[in-house]
């Protein structure tokens, strides 16, 4: 809505802004249910289904991609300390 006000956002391209509004759209995916398989399916990929079918996502494989690199690093800065290497990976992965 008002991209000028983040000047990094504002220099990207229209495809880059675009992946990075699917990374941030309501889909009600929750990965954590994925990980842990705690849903059917249906429920859970039904949203995301939804709205790469529905056109917020422009470039579908990309932004799909960039939107599980986007979970993956927002794991990685879930839990920023002990600051010793990748223990959240090996010793608390969902």
């Amino acid at each position: 809505h008002f991209q000028k006000a983040l000047p990094s956002f504002a220099g990207l391209s229209k495809s880059q802004q675009d992946s990075i509004r699917f990374t941030h759209c309501k889909m009600d995916y929750n990965m954590g249910w994925l990980v842990q398989a705690e849903a059917p399916p249906g429920i859970l990929f039904g949203a995301l289904r939804r709205a790469i079918k529905g056109g917020q996502a422009t470039k579908k494989s990309q932004d799909v991609a960039f939107y599980f690199v986007h979970w993956f690093a927002d794991l990685a800065g879930a839990e920023p300390f002990p600051m010793q290497g990748c223990e959240k990976f090996v010793l608390k992965f969902p």
